[in-house]
């Protein structure tokens, strides 16, 4: 869980700055709730009805990158069963 409010709004304006149109998460309302400390991996809640959530590999670039990049996969609920692949 990402707990400090800065770095969570950080997260999301990044994510915001790579998705360019044609990505999956272009023009959605997201938020981060989790991310790994070994790696650019971020999980974001994507705030639609159904809500669901996507596992993204942020790239740290300046500029929309072109689709698919950034890499990014739906996860399936329950969530810990989804990240248990990922390790490093």
């Amino acid at each position: 869980m990402i707990a400090d409010k800065d770095t969570r709004v950080a997260l999301e304006e990044q994510l915001r700055t790579e998705v360019a149109n044609g990505h999956p998460l272009f023009g959605k309302t997201i938020i981060a709730i989790a991310r790994c400390d070994a790696c650019d991996e971020v999980v974001f809640g994507v705030e639609e009805d159904p809500a669901w959530f996507a596992q993204v590999h942020l790239t740290w670039g300046s500029a929309p990158d072109r689709p698919p990049w950034p890499d990014s996969r739906r996860l399936s609920l329950p969530l810990a069963d989804s990240l248990l692949g990922h390790h490093h």
